[in-house]
């Protein structure tokens, strides 16, 4: 169900980007990926949290996660083995590397706030 529903508490949050074969538009994002020569494999990956929002709607600012796990990287694409409390907000950031190792502008996910 993708950004339509809330992320629940405890369970993984996975980055999809736009050269991804289960991205929903990947067939029109299929040949841009390959004419940059990007290889999805090759894609770094980071996680960033917000706290919740304060009662005047205010959002503390983001912050990269650093600390791994014993059974997860921050890393990855999915993250894992890591609890955010309801009303968190999370985000992915995605860099690209092209076939010489260059890496792209980072590209940040929407933001989703963690649900019940």
């Amino acid at each position: 169900e993708g950004v339509k529903k809330s992320p629940s508490t405890g369970y993984p949050l996975v980055c999809v980007t736009p050269c991804d074969p289960h991205f929903p538009r990947y067939a029109v994002m299929k040949e841009r990926c390959s004419e940059a020569g990007i290889n999805q494999t090759s894609v770094q990956f980071s996680w960033e949290v917000a706290a919740p929002t304060d009662g005047n709607g205010a959002r503390s600012p983001f912050e990269t996660i650093t600390d791994n796990t014993p059974f997860t990287s921050v890393n990855h694409m999915v993250l894992d083995s890591i609890y955010f409390s309801r009303r968190f907000h999370v985000r992915c950031v995605a860099k690209a590397v092209d076939k010489v190792g260059h890496v792209g502008t980072p590209l940040r996910s929407n933001i989703v706030t963690i649900g019940t």
